[in-house]
């Protein structure tokens, strides 16, 4: 199984964080609704290694998480990068 981990503008990422949110508006599936609610904020370090990602479902889950963050304006990252690695 491959295995990730992703940086973003240098910076590790770690997740995200359950004890830190932020007010947005969340899906209305599919109707064009404000629905207020409340996301966590995603963790990046400089100081720490990045989060382990096992298997390519759990990446896209992750990635979802990021691009969640830039639809919602919170994020705008100028680079994404997803470094692959095996554990065999």
């Amino acid at each position: 199984m491959k295995n990730f981990y992703i940086y973003v503008d240098g910076m590790a990422y770690l997740g995200e964080d359950p004890e830190k949110t932020y007010k947005c508006d969340i899906g209305g599936n599919g109707w064009n609704v404000s629905n207020h609610g409340s996301q966590n904020v995603i963790i990046l370090s400089n100081e720490s290694l990045p989060k382990k990602i096992e298997g390519n479902r759990n990446l896209k889950s992750e990635l979802d998480r990021i691009l969640i963050r830039m639809k919602n304006e919170v994020m705008n990252p100028e680079k994404i990068v997803i470094m692959v690695f095996d554990e065999s």
